[in-house]
Protein backbone atom coordinates (compact mmCIF):
# COMPACT_ATOMS: atom_id res chain seq x y z
CA UNK A 1 0.00 0.00 0.00
CA UNK A 2 1.04 3.44 -0.26
CA UNK A 3 2.90 5.47 2.05
CA UNK A 4 1.16 8.67 1.02
CA UNK A 5 -2.67 7.44 1.10
CA UNK A 6 -4.30 10.16 2.73
CA UNK A 7 -2.96 13.38 0.47
CA UNK A 8 -5.80 15.37 -1.70
CA UNK A 9 -3.37 16.09 -4.37
CA UNK A 10 -4.93 18.74 -5.87
CA UNK A 11 -6.14 20.46 -2.88
CA UNK A 12 -2.28 20.33 -1.02
CA UNK A 13 0.64 19.65 -3.60
CA UNK A 14 -0.72 20.64 -7.46
CA UNK A 15 -2.64 23.94 -6.60
CA UNK A 16 -0.05 25.08 -4.03
CA UNK A 17 2.61 24.25 -6.22
CA UNK A 18 0.97 26.23 -9.08
CA UNK A 19 0.43 29.15 -6.77
CA UNK A 20 3.72 29.61 -5.84
CA UNK A 21 4.72 29.53 -9.26
CA UNK A 22 1.99 32.01 -9.96
CA UNK A 23 3.81 34.46 -7.63
CA UNK A 24 7.58 33.73 -8.27
CA UNK A 25 6.48 34.57 -11.74
CA UNK A 26 5.68 38.14 -10.96
CA UNK A 27 9.22 38.60 -10.60
CA UNK A 28 10.23 36.42 -12.89
CA UNK A 29 12.23 36.01 -15.78
CA UNK A 30 12.20 33.61 -19.13
CA UNK A 31 11.57 30.07 -17.96
CA UNK A 32 13.92 27.38 -18.31
CA UNK A 33 11.32 24.72 -19.46
CA UNK A 34 12.59 24.16 -23.23
CA UNK A 35 11.63 20.32 -23.91
CA UNK A 36 8.83 18.08 -23.12
CA UNK A 37 10.99 14.80 -22.28
CA UNK A 38 14.54 16.08 -22.87
CA UNK A 39 16.69 17.32 -20.69
CA UNK A 40 16.52 21.46 -20.36
CA UNK A 41 19.82 23.98 -20.79
CA UNK A 42 21.07 25.60 -17.37
CA UNK A 43 18.60 27.79 -16.11
CA UNK A 44 19.27 32.10 -15.68
CA UNK A 45 18.59 31.81 -12.07
CA UNK A 46 16.47 29.17 -10.69
CA UNK A 47 13.74 27.25 -12.64
CA UNK A 48 10.27 25.73 -11.33
CA UNK A 49 8.51 23.28 -12.99
CA UNK A 50 5.34 20.53 -12.80
CA UNK A 51 4.94 18.00 -15.24
CA UNK A 52 1.71 16.07 -15.57
CA UNK A 53 1.68 12.53 -17.40
CA UNK A 54 -1.68 10.91 -17.65
CA UNK A 55 -1.95 7.87 -19.87
CA UNK A 56 -4.97 6.49 -22.39
CA UNK A 57 -5.17 2.75 -21.33
CA UNK A 58 -6.06 0.90 -24.09
CA UNK A 59 -8.61 -0.87 -21.87
CA UNK A 60 -11.04 0.84 -19.53
CA UNK A 61 -8.81 1.62 -16.57
CA UNK A 62 -11.20 2.74 -13.68
CA UNK A 63 -9.36 5.30 -12.42
CA UNK A 64 -10.14 9.25 -12.12
CA UNK A 65 -8.89 12.25 -14.04
CA UNK A 66 -6.41 13.32 -11.82
CA UNK A 67 -4.57 9.56 -11.71
CA UNK A 68 -1.32 9.82 -13.34
CA UNK A 69 2.28 11.31 -12.90
CA UNK A 70 3.34 14.42 -11.31
CA UNK A 71 6.67 15.83 -11.49
CA UNK A 72 8.34 18.80 -9.65
CA UNK A 73 11.40 19.85 -10.88
CA UNK A 74 13.87 22.59 -9.66
CA UNK A 75 17.24 24.07 -11.24
CA UNK A 76 19.13 26.49 -9.61
CA UNK A 77 22.45 28.43 -10.82
CA UNK A 78 25.26 27.91 -8.81
CA UNK A 79 28.03 29.54 -10.84
CA UNK A 80 28.42 31.18 -14.31
CA UNK A 81 27.88 27.96 -15.96
CA UNK A 82 26.54 25.59 -14.05
CA UNK A 83 23.14 24.24 -12.55
CA UNK A 84 22.17 22.34 -9.49
CA UNK A 85 19.16 19.92 -10.37
CA UNK A 86 16.24 18.31 -8.07
CA UNK A 87 13.55 16.27 -9.41
CA UNK A 88 11.13 14.61 -7.46
CA UNK A 89 8.29 12.40 -9.15
CA UNK A 90 5.00 11.77 -7.43
CA UNK A 91 2.24 8.99 -8.83
CA UNK A 92 -1.08 9.02 -7.73
CA UNK A 93 -3.97 6.96 -8.73
CA UNK A 94 -7.51 7.34 -7.34
CA UNK A 95 -10.11 4.71 -8.38
CA UNK A 96 -13.63 4.74 -9.18
CA UNK A 97 -14.54 3.72 -5.73
CA UNK A 98 -12.60 6.46 -3.71
CA UNK A 99 -9.61 4.12 -3.15
CA UNK A 100 -6.28 6.53 -3.40
CA UNK A 101 -2.27 5.08 -3.88
CA UNK A 102 0.04 7.32 -3.79
CA UNK A 103 3.87 6.91 -4.01
CA UNK A 104 7.12 8.85 -4.66
CA UNK A 105 9.32 7.81 -7.43
CA UNK A 106 12.99 7.55 -7.51
CA UNK A 107 14.75 11.57 -6.53
CA UNK A 108 17.04 12.45 -8.81
CA UNK A 109 20.22 14.88 -7.73
CA UNK A 110 22.33 16.38 -10.29
CA UNK A 111 24.07 19.33 -11.66
CA UNK A 112 24.83 20.66 -15.38
CA UNK A 113 27.47 22.50 -16.43
CA UNK A 114 27.20 24.88 -20.23
CA UNK A 115 30.02 23.44 -22.25
CA UNK A 116 29.06 25.67 -25.17
CA UNK A 117 27.27 28.42 -26.53
CA UNK A 118 27.23 30.90 -29.12
CA UNK A 119 24.29 32.79 -30.70
CA UNK A 120 21.61 30.40 -31.08
CA UNK A 121 23.46 27.57 -29.75
CA UNK A 122 24.15 25.93 -26.80
CA UNK A 123 25.08 22.37 -25.18
CA UNK A 124 25.70 21.31 -21.77
CA UNK A 125 26.82 17.98 -19.72
CA UNK A 126 24.54 16.38 -17.00
CA UNK A 127 25.70 14.74 -14.31
CA UNK A 128 23.43 12.68 -11.43
CA UNK A 129 21.75 9.99 -9.13
CA UNK A 130 18.20 8.71 -8.76
CA UNK A 131 18.19 8.02 -5.31
CA UNK A 132 16.52 4.64 -4.65
CA UNK A 133 13.47 6.29 -2.57
CA UNK A 134 10.47 4.12 -4.65
CA UNK A 135 8.36 2.79 -2.55
CA UNK A 136 8.99 -1.33 -3.14
CA UNK A 137 5.88 -3.04 -2.46
CA UNK A 138 3.42 -0.48 -4.65
CA UNK A 139 2.81 -2.71 -8.06
CA UNK A 140 0.24 -0.16 -8.58
CA UNK A 141 1.71 2.88 -8.81
CA UNK A 142 5.05 1.43 -10.47
CA UNK A 143 3.39 0.44 -13.08
CA UNK A 144 1.26 3.72 -13.53
CA UNK A 145 5.05 5.76 -13.77
CA UNK A 146 6.04 3.31 -15.87
CA UNK A 147 2.86 3.34 -18.56
CA UNK A 148 3.12 7.29 -18.27
CA UNK A 149 7.33 7.51 -18.81
CA UNK A 150 8.23 3.94 -19.95
CA UNK A 151 11.92 6.08 -21.42
CA UNK A 152 12.54 7.62 -18.21
CA UNK A 153 11.80 4.11 -16.13
CA UNK A 154 14.67 4.85 -13.67
CA UNK A 155 12.54 7.20 -12.23
CA UNK A 156 9.86 4.36 -10.89
CA UNK A 157 11.57 1.33 -10.62
CA UNK A 158 12.00 0.41 -6.62
CA UNK A 159 15.10 -1.01 -5.04
CA UNK A 160 17.70 0.24 -8.21
CA UNK A 161 20.13 3.34 -7.62
CA UNK A 162 20.61 4.92 -11.33
CA UNK A 163 24.17 7.09 -12.38
CA UNK A 164 22.85 9.05 -14.94
CA UNK A 165 24.98 10.93 -17.33
CA UNK A 166 23.90 13.17 -20.33
CA UNK A 167 24.70 15.59 -23.32
CA UNK A 168 22.95 17.99 -24.87
CA UNK A 169 22.65 20.31 -27.60
CA UNK A 170 20.65 23.03 -28.59
CA UNK A 171 19.73 25.65 -31.12
CA UNK A 172 17.11 27.96 -31.36
CA UNK A 173 15.74 31.03 -32.75
CA UNK A 174 13.04 32.78 -30.71
CA UNK A 175 11.37 33.46 -34.25
CA UNK A 176 12.58 30.19 -36.16
CA UNK A 177 13.86 27.47 -36.48
CA UNK A 178 14.42 24.68 -33.01
CA UNK A 179 16.62 21.72 -33.36
CA UNK A 180 18.03 19.72 -30.48
CA UNK A 181 19.60 16.14 -29.69
CA UNK A 182 20.85 14.34 -26.70
CA UNK A 183 22.54 11.10 -25.49
CA UNK A 184 23.95 9.34 -22.67
CA UNK A 185 24.45 6.60 -20.58
CA UNK A 186 22.20 5.61 -17.44
CA UNK A 187 24.17 2.42 -15.20
CA UNK A 188 21.25 0.70 -12.79
CA UNK A 189 22.65 -1.10 -9.87
CA UNK A 190 20.35 -3.05 -7.84
CA UNK A 191 20.24 -1.64 -4.20
CA UNK A 192 18.62 -3.49 -0.67
CA UNK A 193 16.91 -6.73 -1.13
CA UNK A 194 17.04 -6.53 -5.68
CA UNK A 195 19.49 -9.43 -6.04
CA UNK A 196 19.11 -8.55 -9.53
CA UNK A 197 22.57 -7.60 -12.07
CA UNK A 198 23.52 -4.09 -13.38
CA UNK A 199 22.28 -2.85 -15.91
CA UNK A 200 23.74 -0.83 -18.63
CA UNK A 201 21.33 1.73 -20.78
CA UNK A 202 21.80 4.26 -23.31
CA UNK A 203 19.22 7.17 -23.60
CA UNK A 204 18.63 9.18 -26.51
CA UNK A 205 16.36 12.35 -27.65
CA UNK A 206 15.98 14.38 -31.50
CA UNK A 207 13.86 17.65 -31.21
CA UNK A 208 12.92 19.99 -34.18
CA UNK A 209 10.18 22.64 -34.27
CA UNK A 210 9.38 26.42 -34.77
CA UNK A 211 9.07 29.49 -33.03
CA UNK A 212 5.94 31.75 -33.81
CA UNK A 213 5.20 34.54 -32.33
CA UNK A 214 5.95 33.80 -28.50
CA UNK A 215 4.59 29.85 -29.07
CA UNK A 216 7.09 26.82 -29.65
CA UNK A 217 5.40 23.95 -32.08
CA UNK A 218 7.89 21.29 -31.29
CA UNK A 219 8.27 17.50 -32.30
CA UNK A 220 10.41 14.97 -29.74
CA UNK A 221 11.51 11.34 -30.76
CA UNK A 222 12.80 9.92 -27.47
CA UNK A 223 14.12 6.51 -26.20
CA UNK A 224 15.88 4.00 -25.03
CA UNK A 225 18.35 1.30 -25.88
CA UNK A 226 19.46 -1.53 -23.89
CA UNK A 227 22.43 -2.31 -24.33
CA UNK A 228 23.18 -5.17 -21.60
CA UNK A 229 19.36 -6.86 -22.23
CA UNK A 230 19.84 -10.27 -23.40
CA UNK A 231 17.66 -10.69 -26.73
CA UNK A 232 17.38 -12.75 -29.48
CA UNK A 233 16.36 -9.76 -32.38
CA UNK A 234 18.55 -6.53 -31.89
CA UNK A 235 15.53 -4.11 -32.38
CA UNK A 236 14.13 -5.86 -29.22
CA UNK A 237 16.41 -3.87 -27.13
CA UNK A 238 15.05 -0.24 -28.36
CA UNK A 239 11.77 1.44 -27.05
CA UNK A 240 11.26 4.36 -28.71
CA UNK A 241 8.22 7.21 -28.23
CA UNK A 242 6.95 10.12 -30.33
CA UNK A 243 5.66 13.10 -28.81
CA UNK A 244 3.46 15.81 -30.56
CA UNK A 245 3.19 19.81 -28.28
CA UNK A 246 2.88 23.58 -28.19
CA UNK A 247 4.72 25.78 -25.38
CA UNK A 248 3.65 29.24 -24.46
CA UNK A 249 7.04 30.71 -24.27
CA UNK A 250 6.61 34.57 -24.39
CA UNK A 251 6.75 35.29 -20.73
CA UNK A 252 7.54 34.64 -17.15
CA UNK A 253 4.98 31.75 -16.89
CA UNK A 254 5.36 29.10 -19.30
CA UNK A 255 2.65 26.36 -20.20
CA UNK A 256 2.87 23.51 -22.38
CA UNK A 257 0.53 20.63 -23.26
CA UNK A 258 1.90 17.56 -25.41
CA UNK A 259 1.18 14.05 -26.36
CA UNK A 260 3.03 10.76 -27.08
CA UNK A 261 2.64 7.88 -28.66
CA UNK A 262 5.01 4.59 -27.71
CA UNK A 263 6.47 3.13 -31.23
CA UNK A 264 6.19 -0.25 -29.43
CA UNK A 265 3.90 -3.21 -30.23
CA UNK A 266 3.63 -4.06 -26.58
CA UNK A 267 3.68 -0.72 -25.24
CA UNK A 268 1.27 0.33 -27.76
CA UNK A 269 -1.24 -2.72 -26.93
CA UNK A 270 -1.61 -1.29 -23.08
CA UNK A 271 -1.39 2.13 -23.73
CA UNK A 272 -2.59 4.29 -26.79
CA UNK A 273 -1.05 7.37 -25.27
CA UNK A 274 -0.14 9.82 -22.87
CA UNK A 275 -1.46 13.00 -22.14
CA UNK A 276 0.83 15.65 -20.63
CA UNK A 277 0.45 18.88 -19.37
CA UNK A 278 3.51 21.26 -17.67
CA UNK A 279 4.12 24.65 -16.32
CA UNK A 280 7.38 26.08 -15.68
CA UNK A 281 8.39 29.54 -14.05
CA UNK A 282 11.60 31.44 -13.37
CA UNK A 283 12.96 33.86 -10.13
CA UNK A 284 15.52 36.51 -10.70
Amino acid sequence: MSCLPVIPWFDRVVIPAVSVMLILALESGNAGAQTFYMQPMPPEHVCLELRYLRSDYATDADQSAVSGVFDFSLGVRIDSKSAAQISIPITSVQFGDGERESAVGNIYIGVQRLIGGEGYRSSALSFGVFVPTAEKHDLTTYLTGLFANYCEMQKYMPSILTIYTNYSFRYERPSGGIFGFEIGPSLYMPTGDNDGGGELYIHYGFSGGVGVSGFRILTELTGLFMLSWDSDEFSDRFVNALTFGARWAGGPLQPGVFYKFYLKDYLNDTVDGVLGLEIAAALR
